[in-house]
């Protein structure tokens, strides 16, 4: 068909498998994406929850004893403060193994979505009922 060519390569498939995109949150175009908001935080809770994310390779680099590094790492995040940014950072990256984003809108013409989710306005508009069950379910 002749609107083939106008598809970007990977994309052209959808019309043999009907398979659809679910975006990571570190791949959007937002990088405000997905981020939690960190309120009044307890740093030691903080920081324990997120040291066991952090590679064991890394830890052994700044110190053999795996204890010792975790508490150098704290000091160094305490003392700079950048202890919320290894949360959120370390938020971010297991949240993206997690869950992918699929963005639908009301509007098939709509300016926003084409430029933000289309590569810069190729691509193809699918539609759904509406009327679906599936769209009436209540959010919770």
């Amino acid at each position: 068909m002749e609107i083939f060519k106008y598809l970007p390569p990977d994309r052209k498939d959808f019309f043999s498998t009907f398979r659809l995109r679910f975006t990571q949150p570190l791949d959007m175009n937002d990088p405000y994406e997905c981020l939690p908001a960190i309120l009044n935080p307890d740093y030691d809770l903080l920081f324990e929850n997120v040291i066991d994310q952090i590679d064991i390779n890394l830890l052994r680099m700044i110190h053999p004893d795996i204890d010792q590094a975790k508490l150098s790492l704290k000091d160094d995040y305490m003392r700079t403060g950048k202890i919320e940014q290894l949360a959120i950072d370390v938020y971010k990256r297991e949240l993206n193994k997690r869950i992918g984003i699929l963005c639908l809108s009301r509007k098939h013409d709509s300016i926003l979505m084409w430029s933000h989710y289309t590569e810069n306005h190729k691509g193809f508009v699918l539609g759904f009922d509406s009327n679906h069950d599936f769209f009436k379910k209540t959010r919770n």
